[in-house]
């Protein structure tokens, strides 16, 4: 058994049991994530108490740059979060909090039986604009068309054609 199979089992005493035998506390699965931001995601406190007994590094990141910090706030686990904000930055922390409050989950990771095409990429997008609206500031389509607006033309740079 893996640390990972031990996570996904929720087997405390297999988990203990392989890290005391020195299994490395930080691999990588074939998504880019460690044991101990699928114990975060699950809400597996005792576990995630174990990991980082064990050597974890909580700031290890995925291929996206997030943190098992960042995971268990995209995943709702308040308890997790508190435990592992000292772990995190400042940005961290506020990008975490703002997850936290929109009260948000993460959609299903494929479009299940009776639901329409594009249901995914439209929850991504709803998530996406309510994690803006609380971390902006502002549910005002408009003024998020001009922070965008601005935005852009900073990219281009002064003088260069919108076009």
């Amino acid at each position: 058994m893996s640390l990972f199979e031990a996570v996904a089992a929720q087997d405390l005493k297999q988990l203990v049991e392989l890290l005391d035998a020195g299994e490395d506390p930080n691999p990588f699965d074939a998504e880019g994530l460690t044991p101990l931001m699928h114990a975060a995601m699950a809400g597996a406190e005792l576990l995630v108490l174990a990991l980082l007994d064990g050597g974890a590094d909580p700031q290890l990141q995925d291929r996206l740059g997030e943190t098992a910090y960042l995971k268990a706030a995209a995943h709702g686990q308040r308890a997790l979060c508190a435990m592992l904000a000292r772990f995190a930055s400042r940005d961290e922390r506020a990008l975490g909090e703002a997850l936290l409050r929109t009260g948000v989950t993460p959609p299903p990771a494929g479009v299940g039986p009776g639901e329409e095409p594009g249901a995914v990429a439209r929850g991504l997008a709803q998530l996406g604009a309510g994690v803006s609206a609380v971390a902006l500031g502002d549910e005002d389509p408009r003024k998020r068309l001009e922070r965008a607006q601005r935005a852009a033309a900073l990219r281009r740079g002064p003088g260069k054609d919108p076009g």
